[in-house]
């Protein structure tokens, strides 16, 4: 089973794709922004994007936005 939630506040996507029953043991930054949760079995489990309305922009018809500080 597939889980999202985006918070629009923080404009921050999760994408949870793992078993109910995986455990987390850690997590990654696999690019700027984007962070990958890993279970104890070292297989990947979740997806985290920040900033991701600025990052889909250019796959949707999202209004434009300016590109979000990187010290946010």
């Amino acid at each position: 089973m597939i889980e999202t939630h985006y918070d629009f506040e923080a404009d921050v996507f999760y994408v949870r794709f793992a078993a109910p029953d995986a455990e987390y043991d850690e997590s990654a930054e696999v690019a700027a922004n984007i962070t990958v949760d890993f279970d104890k079995q070292n297989r990947p489990m979740a997806i985290e994007i920040i900033h991701a309305r600025w990052m889909i922009e250019g796959w949707s018809n999202a209004p434009k936005q300016e590109k979000p500080n990187a010290a946010q």
